[in-house]
């Protein structure tokens, strides 16, 4: 196996906002880390600024957010930052974090992707250390499992089967790589049910949820999801685009065929008139607007469908 070197961040990066769960403000910094010291938290909140390190053994609660616990403190909710540090090739890393948990951002690992970016990676003197699967084995819980194979590659496979008519049962298989997760992976937000709400805030949890941070669905739709709307107003753009498109054809001819015969014969002749070239440069606009309202269209449903992923 080709030898991969470790890496850090080229720079400190600081981020504010508030936890998902708990709902209070943190400052969180982000430090590049020496190597072989992996990913580790502080809480700069708390007497002597103990250290938690994110392995797998400190983890001690998966109840709606990963906890991961050591000397006498934790840290919750660090499973979209640990994604974008692992798909970033992120080693080393101190986070220093005022409260419990790091921000919720918008309910994604996009920000975080996009800070490790803005601040830059180097690579460091010592090699990766990295875990080859030598054998297929599964975890079983209820109607849930996992099953993990030697690959060459990282592949994921996923089914989802959700009672929830937006959702249903769901396929999705990807070839993960930085760029793929960029793409398809980093903007999946955080997904919660209407129904589930009161219960989570009698838990102490979800306190710091709302329309910005987590996708909502009540009994048989997505409430709140902006990106809905977002598609709904680019489809009105489109049928207003192509009215206007036929407005102006109808407004230059008698019909649309006239339009047509009228710009290919001075097309021919290599002479087109103020008022064709006009209203073909009107055309052009409104041809372009509705081009670019699809591709609008395009990657907010792709945003979408990732929100269940």
């Amino acid at each position: 196996m080709k030898e991969i070197m470790q890496q850090t961040l080229a720079a400190p990066i600081a981020y504010s906002g508030i936890g998902l769960h708990s709902g209070k403000e943190v400052a969180m910094k982000l430090l590049p880390g020496k190597e072989n010291t992996g990913i580790v938290f502080v809480r700069t909140d708390l007497s002597g600024h103990p250290e938690i390190q994110a392995l797998a053994e400190n983890v001690s609660s998966t109840v709606k957010a990963t906890t991961v616990s050591e000397n006498g403190t934790e840290v919750f909710t660090v499973e979209h930052l640990m994604a974008a540090f692992s798909m970033m090739g992120i080693d080393n890393c101190r986070i220093e974090m005022s409260a419990p948990e790091p921000p919720v951002t918008d309910g994604s690992a996009a920000v975080f992707c996009e800070l490790i970016l803005q601040a830059g990676r180097i690579r460091q003197s010592e090699p990766r250390k990295i875990y080859a699967v030598d054998r297929a084995f599964s975890v079983y819980e209820d109607d849930k499992y996992i099953t993990i194979q030697p690959y060459d590659g990282y592949r994921i496979s996923f089914v989802s089967v959700n009672a929830h008519p937006a959702l249903g049962t769901q396929y999705f298989d990807i070839e993960l790589t930085e760029e793929k997760f960029l793409q398809e992976i980093a903007a999946a937000r955080t997904v919660g049910f209407m129904s589930e709400i009161k219960q989570m805030q009698q838990m102490g949890l979800g306190l710091g949820g709302s329309i910005e941070n987590v996708v909502i669905f009540d009994d048989d739709k997505i409430l709140s999801d902006s990106q809905k709307d977002a598609i709904d107003e680019q489809w009105d753009i489109i049928n207003d685009n192509l009215k206007d498109i036929s407005n102006t054809m109808a407004d230059s001819s008698d019909t649309a065929e006239d339009f047509v015969k009228d710009v290919s014969d001075q097309l021919g002749t290599g002479n087109i008139t103020g008022d064709i070239q006009g209203i073909v440069n009107v055309l052009d606009e409104q041809i372009q607007n509705i081009s670019d309202s699809i591709n609008t269209i395009y990657n907010t449903s792709k945003t979408i469908r990732s929100c269940s992923h």
